[in-house]
């Protein structure tokens, strides 16, 4: 029984093949012109800071180790305080931006529970995500030794022109979109033959009529030939 539903259903989607292949790919080309064209491509710049450990020669004492790990939680949040951002736009003189647009743009992350930090920039313009990281790390080792008094940061790596966008992903937006595309289809396939009642097989007439079929009359396709005849002159 579970055999000849399946078969049913497989047959159901054959006959309306074309409804299978037109959808997906409607929405495939929709998908690639809207992520190609219609959506704005961001860069993302990366500065690396390492946080100086209080002992930096000798025995690390354990007390030691705990400050170190709460001192990068803390400047985790702090690079992205007024204290650093507000001073970023005023000296870039960045008027199209505000304090919440700019610090969205910024990510922080600590590598591998390490007290290495990578603060991430994301703009339109590769340029000015490189700039902006910049800016940001050094206003912020700046802004930690004025207000904290504490000179424990180094700048390891400032940040390169990105060439390539992070988003969006050409790849993986087509892919969802055939995905979607593929189950908008079938579900199109069976609600049409769910509203279809015609009766086009010996099986529907047992089905929906509730009557023994008792013979079937096959269809003959003849084929017309026209045939000239050659006079005899």
């Amino acid at each position: 029984m579970e055999w000849m539903e399946l078969k049913n259903l497989l047959q159901i989607v054959r006959e309306r093949i074309r409804i299978l292949i037109i959808i997906p790919a409607a929405f495939v080309l929709t998908a690639a012109l809207v992520t190609v064209y219609g959506i704005p491509q961001l860069f993302e710049a990366n500065t690396t800071i390492y946080v100086i450990s209080k002992s930096n020669v000798g025995m690390v004492e354990y007390d030691d180790i705990i400050i170190n790990q709460q001192l990068v939680k803390d400047y985790q949040e702090f690079i992205k305080s007024r204290a650093v951002i507000e001073n970023v736009l005023e000296e870039m003189e960045l008027t199209e931006m505000t304090y919440e647009s700019l610090s969205s743009s910024i990510s922080v992350k600590a590598r591998n529970d390490t007290r290495i930090l990578e603060i991430a920039v994301q703009s339109v313009d590769p340029v000015k995500a490189r700039d902006i990281a910049d800016k940001v790390t050094i206003t912020f080792r700046d802004k930690v030794a004025e207000l904290m008094n504490m000179a424990n940061i180094n700048i390891i790596d400032l940040a390169r022109i990105p060439t390539r966008p992070v988003s969006p992903n050409v790849g993986y937006n087509i892919f969802l979109s055939f995905i979607i595309g593929l189950l908008v289809a079938l579900a199109v396939i069976f609600i049409v033959d769910f509203l279809d009642d015609t009766v086009k097989t010996s099986e529907d007439v047992e089905k929906y009529l509730n009557l023994k079929v008792l013979g079937i009359i096959p269809v003959f396709q003849q084929k017309e030939q026209m045939v000239e005849d050659e006079e005899m002159v």
